[in-house]
């Protein structure tokens, strides 16, 4: 009895200090073809399919709503332990758009230090093209410092964002939890690792009442002293007039060399005269916002002859992969990449990744004839997921298109393996215009919690809809761009029911500040009528 009690207590002991012991899942995801580490998001399940909560590591949903799809992932350095972990688990990894989904599955055992490493599959290396990754739009609140600091230094690594722009803003009472407000340049500069770049700026806008248009929102990007007012109006701020307009602003920005990214599409009046009177140097889409399409807010544009760099990132806190790559030689800085953007260099995407070319043309690039020619345009698409169509974009008309189809090693997987898609044309030149590539998913974006049925289905793993487009190779023949002036007349007329807006919604002090608001209007039409003149 003795030593049975014995042998009894000791597996008792056992047991506690087994249980005693937290089990750790070391794990390594790493790049397939190199053996490197690679910061990733993970998810791990269970026997069941549940999704196991990660103490240890930083979840990808923090700040956003409790059931977006982001929840369900968290950031991994590329060599870490996963706590508290045990039991028949599945461990999903990826990093950003630009590495395939890998998994892995193993038993850890109560108490036990078991490892794993997963191998990603890069879908393609933008990078060793010159191609950079930014995210020109991002604000944080209602987290600590602390807590704001590690999102900053944590989420762009895991998701393979190469530089991020974090900005300033302003609204009565509510910005005393913009967390972000207390970041300048020298803060963020201390919040940089290896891969990691950040710049620094301010969302410069107005609104008629919390929320509705006005003037608008723009960014002010690689400022070097906040310009005041941040935030115009009573609407935003509870008190003073509508006055200046956001024009004085740009004028500012620019004064400090600052590159100048108009927000949300075409939300707000300002947006037309700005550009007419050349002071916005890029279109953020898609950035926190879905007014209206590219139809509305890019193609008016480029029809009537502007130069419209693309770009995107995502308001409040990164819900999605939003980004824009930039094509860029040397080091990354702000300054170098900014300079790229104002030259057109750039495309935009939530998943897919773009390739365009017109024979030694790259994006951005300018195509100048004197008599026909015919341009052989060539176009990739290669994602993660499937974004169902790519399409070959001229003048606002697609006249090339091709279904994405499942490649790599992994294709007869669940997960695994990459979508993609070749579009070519030839186009026959002989008068102006513009060629860009985008792809076609069946959506622009998506509420967060819509898209557990679709999954797979022109979405990405937050449930965003996949959206990608590249800014324009362009084509000047005989020295002239693509005017339409049907398009210019109805821009003319928007300015003009702007005006009216302006009018009816807005309080002024006087005469004065009215007429300095009005001016930006005039000279827009100003502009816009010369053209119109010119191209008759």
């Amino acid at each position: 009895m003795t030593l049975r009690f014995t042998f009894v207590l000791a597996g008792f002991f056992c047991f506690l200090a087994q249980a005693a012991v937290p089990s750790l899942l070391l794990l390594e995801t790493v790049d397939a073809d190199t053996g490197k580490p690679v910061p990733s998001l993970i998810r791990i399940t269970d026997g069941e399919g549940r999704v196991i909560q990660l103490s240890s590591l930083l979840n990808r949903g923090i700040g956003l709503r409790k059931n977006h799809p982001a929840s369900q992932w968290y950031c991994h350095n590329g060599e870490e332990a996963v706590k508290d972990v045990q039991g028949d688990l599945m461990v999903e990894a990826f990093a950003g758009p630009e590495y395939e989904m890998t998994k892995g599955s193993m038993r850890v055992r109560a108490g036990e230090h078991a490892g794993m490493k997963l191998k990603l599959k890069r879908i393609t290396n933008p990078r060793a093209t010159s191609w950079r990754s930014g995210n020109t739009h991002l604000h944080i609140m209602k987290l600590t410092r602390a807590q704001a600091d590690q999102y900053l230094r944590t989420v762009p690594r895991s998701d393979g964002l190469e530089l991020v722009f974090v900005s300033n803003l302003r609204r009565a009472k509510a910005e005393l939890e913009y967390i972000t407000n207390e970041h300048r340049a020298a803060d963020l500069k201390k919040l940089e690792s290896a891969g990691l770049r950040f710049g620094w700026g301010e969302e410069h806008r107005h609104n008629y009442g919390g929320g509705g248009q006005g003037y608008g929102h723009v960014m002010l990007l690689n400022i070097r002293n906040l310009v005041r007012p941040v935030s115009i109006g009573p609407g935003i701020m509870l008190k003073g007039t509508d006055d200046p307009p956001l024009q004085k602003g740009l004028r500012e920005a620019r004064a400090q060399d600052a590159t100048v990214v108009w927000c949300h599409n075409s939300f707000g009046l300002e947006d037309i005269p700005n550009w007419f009177s050349g002071m916005v140097d890029a279109q953020n889409i898609f950035d926190g916002g879905t007014h209206d399409s590219y139809e509305k807010t890019f193609y008016r544009y480029l029809n009537v002859g502007l130069r419209v760099p693309f770009s995107t990132g995502t308001d409040w806190f990164m819900y999605d992969f939003s980004r824009v790559y930039v094509r860029m030689a040397g080091e990354l800085t702000p300054e170098r990449w900014l300079m790229g953007l104002r030259k057109g260099r750039s495309y935009i995407s939530n998943g897919p990744l773009l390739e365009l070319r017109c024979d030694q043309n790259d994006i951005g690039d300018v195509i100048a004839i004197d008599k026909p020619r015919k341009l052989v345009f060539r176009g990739r698409a290669r994602g993660r997921n499937d974004f169902r169509k790519l399409q070959l974009v001229y003048n606002g008309r697609v006249m090339a298109e091709a279904p994405s189809k499942l490649s790599g090693d992994n294709a007869n997987r669940d997960t695994g393996g990459h979508h993609s898609a070749i579009v070519n044309w030839t186009l026959n030149a002989d008068k102006p215009g513009w060629v860009a590539l985008r792809v076609d998913s069946g959506f622009a974006t998506l509420p967060a919690t819509a898209p557990v049925a679709l999954k797979g289905k022109g979405v990405n793993e937050f449930g965003q809809g996949l959206f990608g487009h590249t800014s324009p190779i362009y084509i000047d023949y005989a020295g002239r761009r693509v005017f339409r002036p049907g398009t210019a007349k109805a821009l003319v007329k928007e300015m003009e029911s702007a005006v009216d807006e302006i009018l009816k919604r807005s309080r002024f002090a006087g005469d004065a500040e009215k007429m300095q608001v009005l001016r930006v209007y005039e000279q827009g039409i100003a502009a816009l009528e010369r053209r119109l003149i010119a191209n008759e």
